[in-house]
């Protein structure tokens, strides 16, 4: 069992790691969720001012959505100190989204 406080310093650590060094591309998660959803599915990006927007549009509360978007915005325009230290756990993307998935259509189907 892991700490939730344990979980949220490594997340907020790896979301201060540049993107290339993370081993992880907008067109990886793209990617993941076609070959879930047997479609194509294109990453796009959204400009900052339609974030919240967006997200709400995804079905995020109002409070969540300024919240998601916040965090986006410190986390693209913000420096910090960047550690060396790459944690990746032992779920692939491809692996995380293909059971979302599934969870959604067995919850769909009930």
């Amino acid at each position: 069992m892991v700490a939730p406080s344990d979980i949220g310093r490594l997340a907020a650590q790896l979301l201060t790691v540049p993107l290339e060094n993370t081993g992880l591309h907008n067109i990886d998660v793209a990617r993941a969720f076609s070959t879930a959803l047997n479609k194509t599915v294109k990453a796009v990006k959204v400009p900052s001012e339609n974030w919240k927007q967006t997200l709400t549009g995804m079905g995020f509360s109002d409070k969540a959505a300024v919240a998601m978007a916040n965090m986006t915005a410190i986390t693209l325009n913000e420096k910090y100190e960047i550690s060396c230290v790459l944690h990746k756990g032992k779920t692939s993307l491809e692996a995380y989204i293909s059971e979302q998935v599934n969870i959604k259509a067995f919850l769909r189907s009930l």
